[in-house]
């Protein structure tokens, strides 16, 4: 009996192991993989004028804040809002991420709301549904977008992120697809050496 029950408490380390080592793989992965590559401005002017707005450079509208701006291009029709941001650094990209987060927390939070986050590699995406509006918040590199626009409207933005490679659905199956092939080796050897103690423990205490 002695022996059964260490074979549990041996079959619960494995569980907890297994565990531990499975967070490790998705930091590895949220670190190292899946990242995506920064939109220049250019790209960002040319989709805006291709969906049918008038895009402004307002860099000088922003350039007192942070030295590090190098072109700032704005968008406003209708009820839909977008500011694409180019650095010349990836800190001032975060910091402009985290004071349009900031500002939509405090701004446009309300219930019912639906919110996403997602934090891979080299960006961070934000998003939120609430009180009938829509905002995102991003950064992706030295980039960073703040957009927000009535609910109606949110495929418009979400169209324009599309476009420059900021939403991109392949990205999340990618990301699962590694998650996957990395842990799934370790996971089947550990239900196999867990399979065995128990077979072997039930075996002999029987």
């Amino acid at each position: 009996m002695a022996q059964a029950k260490w074979g549990i408490k041996g079959f619960i380390k494995l569980i907890v192991f297994l565990a531990i080592l499975l967070a490790i793989i998705y930091g590895v992965v949220r670190i190292t993989g899946v990242s995506k590559m920064p939109a220049p401005s250019s790209l960002v002017w040319h989709v805006l004028t291709t969906e049918g707005y008038d895009p402004e450079d307002i860099t000088e509208k922003y350039s007192s804040q942070d030295s590090g701006l190098v072109k700032c291009i704005g968008v406003k029709k209708d009820d839909i809002s977008f500011e694409f941001y180019d650095f010349d650094n990836t800190s001032s990209a975060v910091n402009a991420y985290g004071n349009a987060h900031s500002l939509i927390v405090r701004t446009k939070m309300g219930l019912p709301r639906a919110q996403t986050k997602t934090a891979m590699a080299n960006y961070t995406i934000y998003t939120l549904k609430a009180r009938g509006e829509y905002s995102v918040a991003i950064h992706v590199g030295n980039t960073a977008i703040y957009a927000y626009s009535s609910e109606e409207n949110a495929e418009k933005i979400a169209k324009i992120l599309t476009d420059i490679g900021y939403f991109n659905v392949s990205n999340g199956f990618l990301e699962a697809a590694v998650i996957i092939l990395l842990g799934l080796p370790f996971v089947l050897g550990l239900i196999w050496i867990a399979f065995r103690r128990i077979k072997y423990h039930l075996f002999f205490t029987v």
